[in-house]
């Protein structure tokens, strides 16, 4: 006999729980990244510009960025002054069970 339950019906194994959507429970903000081809925005700057990459040779825990931006590269733009979580977009792959 197949179990035709989802994925998620088996994680959850029954458990209650309340659905939000994210903007719910964060702030959602999009960003930019600053134009590779202006050199001065990306040479001697002073602004952590976190990556994913950053991730990659750091950790999950960021202290400081593995590249900086100039403060031109950023004018008209809104820094946040403190990044608690950052999501980067990802292709989702459906596990069928």
């Amino acid at each position: 006999m197949k179990n035709n339950r989802t994925f998620l019906e088996k994680l959850l194994d029954g458990a209650e729980v309340e659905w939000k959507t994210l903007d719910e429970i964060f702030h959602l903000k999009n960003g930019y990244t600053p134009s590779k081809g202006v050199k001065e925005y990306w040479e001697n700057g002073s602004i952590p510009w976190f990556r994913m990459e950053d991730i990659r040779e750091n950790g999950r825990i960021l202290n400081t960025a593995l590249q900086k931006v100039s403060e031109s590269a950023v004018k008209g733009g809104k820094l946040s002054p403190q990044i608690q979580l950052l999501l980067q977009p990802l292709q989702l792959l459906v596990n069928t069970l």
